[in-house]
């Protein structure tokens, strides 16, 4: 199954185009908006006062 779906993201049956600079262009950007999103959510946790919280967001923060 696994070679399966390699093939087609290859072929463009995924993303919807067969140009892989698109395809990693695509994937930095998402990277990057998630990134600031949880920068986001932690600053957030912070205001709040909920260490736990904020303990989680920071252990997967890119910046951590």
């Amino acid at each position: 199954m696994l070679r399966c779906r390699r093939a087609a993201a290859d072929t463009g049956q995924v993303t919807g185009t067969q140009d892989k600079n698109y395809n990693l262009l695509w994937f930095t950007q998402r990277c990057l908006r998630n990134a600031l999103r949880l920068e986001t959510y932690v600053q957030a946790a912070e205001r709040s006062g909920d260490g736990e919280v904020t303990d989680v967001f920071r252990k997967h923060s890119p910046t951590a």
